[in-house]
């Protein structure tokens, strides 16, 4: 995560692949309802996003995680500025973590597949 520079190494992910096996061995329709976790930005600044089922099971959303309290912005847009290689992403303060927190992130997603509830998820537009 640390070499994460904005530009030319900016984003990594980690997803659950739906069968054993290799990544180019998967059709497409297989992939569509994958699972992950992404981490984007700078060393020192990332953003993380997760795909993952809906509370009922029935959909799947991205989420944008966040520290908790989630505060919130009904009336604001977020404004801090994650370079993510030719791409700008606008997040909240609260939803920037370092590469150490982002690594410690992608450790326990590893483990359970999924993230902590100690994070706010924010759900974003598919």
């Amino acid at each position: 995560m640390r070499s994460l520079d904005g530009f030319d190494y900016f984003a990594r992910v980690i997803s659950n692949l739906p069968r054993p096996g290799f990544p180019g061995e998967f059709a497409q329709e297989e992939l569509v309802a994958e699972r992950f976790l992404q981490v984007g930005g700078v060393s020192d600044a990332v953003t993380l996003d997760i795909r993952k089922d809906s509370e009922d099971g029935s959909t799947q959303h991205i989420y944008k995680l966040g520290h908790k309290p989630l505060a919130k912005h009904a009336d604001e847009n977020p404004d801090v500025e994650i370079r993510l290689g030719e791409h700008v992403e606008h997040v909240y303060a609260h939803e920037l973590f370092t590469s150490d927190e982002a690594a410690r992130i992608f450790h326990f997603y590893y483990k359970n597949n999924d993230v902590s509830d100690k994070y706010a998820l924010r759900q974003l537009p598919m």
